[in-house]
């Protein structure tokens, strides 16, 4: 049971669809693997980032999506995770959170989590996705990056913060799709 967890260097940079690309490569080597969106904002119900990982990937809804365990925080207003919660008066509990990717993790041999934008985005008050990272050494990381302007620095800011924490970088994955400079790219 491994468990991945699937950062960006910023907001939209393809988080999403690299989860799904990743779990529909690991189904098609037939590994039983399942995503987890432990925070979405932007929607209600069923995180929409888990309904288009089950989409790329040509996976039907499981159990644990319907019952949202691999959504366990959705939020309606489109911000971060601290002022979604904040707005609509509930606290995203780090504890749940990491029941939740353990519940999954124990029916499947890989569990990939995709999280809310980068490294610092703030879960409450001063808890960010770093902090859960520290507090949870045995999830890898899986950076993803693009060419647009200032992905060089963002990027490095990152690996330094990851390598500085000494949390694990499982990879890197330079998002090229989306409209970019060639010159950059």
């Amino acid at each position: 049971m491994k468990k991945y967890f699937v950062s960006g260097i910023d907001t939209d940079v393809g988080k999403t669809y690299v989860t799904g690309i990743l779990l529909k490569y690991l189904k098609s080597v037939n590994c039983n693997s399942l995503s987890i969106k432990p925070i979405q904002t932007g929607c209600k119900g069923i995180s929409e980032d888990i309904l288009l990982h089950r989409k790329i990937s040509k996976s039907e809804l499981t159990t644990f999506d319907e019952d949202l365990t691999t959504s366990p925080y959705v939020f309606k207003f489109p911000a971060s995770p601290h002022l979604s919660s904040e707005l609509e008066k509930i606290k995203i509990d780090s504890t749940h959170i990491e029941k939740s990717i353990n519940k999954v993790a124990k029916s499947y041999d890989i569990t990939l989590i995709e999280g809310a934008g980068g490294l610092f985005v703030p879960f409450f008050d001063t808890y960010t996705t770093i902090d859960f990272l520290k507090s949870n050494r045995d999830i890898g990381v899986i950076l993803v990056t693009t060419p647009k302007l200032g992905s060089i620095n963002h990027t490095l800011l990152s690996l330094y913060t990851l390598k500085n924490e000494n949390i694990k970088i499982e990879g890197i994955i330079y998002n090229k799709f989306g409209d970019y400079d060639k010159v950059i790219a």
